[in-house]
């Protein structure tokens, strides 16, 4: 079973992309497994965040022509972003002609 059947067994609801949008899950980067020292910033802090992330793909919507498979990593630019906050569920979606490349196990 990959990650991405896992993670849809585990929601409590069923949820399905439409409108050329995917259903993506962040991935975890070299830099944000390790761990920071604890040190205090000034509460107008913000920090500095990339323009672009890598997430894996969990689900398309059927009318999508994006040439990639469920669980391959996908070059997001991460403004472009949607977070849907359902029944304790966090959902990322992103619409598919925001991809600008895909990271793929298959020639």
């Amino acid at each position: 079973m990959t990650v991405c059947q896992k993670l849809l067994e585990r929601c409590k609801m069923n949820f399905y992309p439409s409108n050329r949008h995917l259903l993506v899950q962040k991935t975890e980067t070299e830099s944000e497994q390790k761990t920071a020292p604890a040190v205090l910033l000034p509460d107008d802090y913000k920090p500095k965040t990339d323009i672009y992330g890598v997430y894996k793909l969990v689900l398309d919507a059927p009318d999508c022509s994006l040439d990639a498979e469920l669980g391959d990593l996908l070059v997001v630019e991460q403004s472009m972003l949607k977070e849907v906050k359902y029944k304790g569920e966090n959902y990322l979606l992103v619409q598919e002609n925001y991809v600008l490349g895909v990271f793929s196990e298959e020639e």
